[in-house]
């Protein structure tokens, strides 16, 4: 399966989940049955074998990139800016 072709099948899969909860949430009766059955499914999907990924693996794929590991914060180019800025109005 191509790397692209499965970034469509998950964010075509958080669209269907993302429009059941948006005809679910009006009716308490509704929610748990979402509820319960996204339960069956967890349990279908690990007797199945299928790998549990983390949050981080889960957003990269809804995305479509990594998360980095390392994020460097710079100061701003022109410090006038903030000098004139800080203090006296």
């Amino acid at each position: 399966m191509k790397e692209k072709s499965k970034c469509q099948l998950v964010t075509t899969a958080w669209g269907a989940f993302y429009e059941v909860m948006h005809y679910a949430e009006p009716n308490e009766e509704d929610l748990k049955m979402v509820i319960e059955m996204c339960n069956d499914m967890k349990k279908k999907m690990a007797v199945s074998g299928a790998k549990v990924i983390s949050k981080s693996k889960d957003l990269e794929s809804f995305v479509g990139c990594s998360l980095p590991d390392k994020i460097e914060i710079h100061p701003p180019k022109n410090r006038t800016i903030l000098r004139n800025n800080m203090g006296s109005i």
